[in-house]
């Protein structure tokens, strides 16, 4: 039986009856069942926390009446079912008002209705319990300190902001470089609020420009356009209730920004094709890498909307800002990689540490992070030597890093970059990055490689 199961108690003072009811449930091994031949032995036991509680309306001791009010008061998430003979079956429906959940009628079908009574409020804890364990772990994975790493300065005060953030309603304005983590902070900062429960959804400011981003913020009717083929929400609509995370909001050209500012000061949306007002409540949180401030000043941001978005800022400190979390953020994407692909820790040379340290990062936490995992792919001993940390790639104007690729895709273009450096010789790219032949053989195949 599991640590703490579904509890089942069944108050009734025939012993005949109590079994009949008994056996209707005992198939199920998860389900605890406990008999009591009177209501005060139930009130004594209700520290068990029983899920659900048939209650006899006649007992020796008292009326379901009498221990209802008892029952409800120190046990209120327990479910209560009244049992009542025929001539008893308006005073139980009477019961009902009182705070009963169902009744049952002592009849020839009294067992399989018990039955289907229990199964369905089983369910419905199970469900509970679940969504319960879901929210702990989204709790536990977007915690303060493990979305944001370090022990700099910047990011201890960066935590205490995203604490006083949870604990409001306030717009809240997150400052970063690309690659400090904006979005992550943002869903944190959702996970610990009273809207955790509610949808977080984003809004993507640099992604969508003009009608697509009309379409985006509102929504659109049947028909509105050539391909809207039903009724489409918009970000505001769908993030009733939660919180709307506006990335990079410091994208949106002048138009877009004057829609924006009248959205949010009337808390309505009307979709594309459509002049019915549609009413919204959302958390909004706000991501920019420019300062908006000097933004407004140069006259590419509304002043209004600037100060319609302001609330509390927290400012994301670039990486080379925080010298100090480097190496451990390193050693933790390090051991992340090991976890995730079963593999022993890596360990870092010094002379890797001091090429990692050094360098700049302008993918910021990102291409850190990138980076480790390719040199651990790169590695052939288990310990990351400074050649293993490909910060830069020969002959290409864009640093690699600052692309969101997956890893496979980062393998591509390793393999691809060592094709080209050693004239297509497939044999000495697969000894010099210790894959086997047939990766490579099989990459061309695939169309992987060109």
């Amino acid at each position: 039986m599991p640590q703490n199961p579904f509890r089942v108690f069944i108050v009734e003072d025939d012993p005949f009856y109590g079994e009949i009811l008994s056996n209707a449930v005992s198939k199920n091994p998860e389900w605890a069942i406990s008999r009591f031949s009177s209501g005060r032995e139930c009130i004594l036991n209700l520290h068990l926390e029983p899920d659900l509680i048939s209650l006899d309306h006649s007992l020796p001791d008292g009326s379901g009446d009498d221990f209802l009010t008892d029952i409800k008061a120190n046990s209120p998430d327990s479910l209560v079912v009244i049992v009542s003979a025929q001539e008893e079956i308006s005073t139980a429906i009477s019961l009902l008002k009182e705070g009963a959940d169902d009744y049952l009628e002592k009849n020839d079908d009294a067992p399989n209705r018990f039955f289907n009574i229990v199964s369905k409020h089983f369910e419905t804890v199970s469900l509970r319990k679940q969504l319960a364990d879901l929210r702990g772990e989204l709790t536990l994975k977007f915690r303060f300190d493990q979305i944001l790493k370090g022990n700099s300065p910047a990011i201890l005060n960066a935590h205490l902001m995203m604490e006083k953030a949870a604990k409001s309603a306030i717009n809240v304005l997150v400052i970063g470089e690309t690659g400090t983590g904006k979005e992550l902070v943002a869903k944190a900062i959702h996970y610990h609020s009273d809207r955790q429960d509610k949808p977080f959804v984003v809004l993507q400011g640099g992604g969508s420009k003009g009608h697509e981003l009309d379409l985006e913020m509102l929504g659109a009717e049947k028909g509105a356009l050539p391909l809207i083929q039903a009724r489409r929400k918009g970000k505001f609509e769908e993030a009733n209730g939660g919180t709307l995370f506006i990335d990079e909001v410091c994208s949106f050209d002048s138009s877009s920004q004057v829609k924006l500012l009248r959205i949010l000061r009337e808390k309505v949306v009307y979709r594309l094709g459509g002049n019915t007002p549609v009413p919204f409540s959302v958390r909004i949180i706000v991501s920019t890498k420019k300062n908006l401030f000097e933004e407004v000043k140069k006259g590419n941001f509304l002043e209004d909307l600037y100060y319609t978005l302001m609330g509390l800022p927290i400012h994301l400190p670039a990486l080379k800002d925080r010298s100090e979390d480097i190496m451990p953020l390193a050693r933790f994407f390090l051991d992340e990689y090991a976890v995730t692909n079963e593999v022993s820790k890596y360990k870092i040379s010094p002379e890797a540490s001091k090429k990692l340290i050094n360098y700049s990062w302008p993918g910021n936490i990102r291409e850190l992070k990138n980076v480790i995992e390719m040199a651990a792919v790169m590695s052939n001993t288990g310990v990351i030597q400074e050649t293993d940390c490909i910060l830069t790639l020969e002959n290409e104007q864009e640093n690699l890093f600052n692309q969101e690729l997956t890893l496979k895709e980062y393998n591509i273009r390793i393999i691809q970059r060592f094709l080209q450096k050693y004239d297509q010789n497939i044999p000495v790219v697969a000894e010099k990055l210790d894959i086997g032949k047939s990766t490579i053989y099989r990459m061309y195949q695939n169309g992987e490689l060109a």
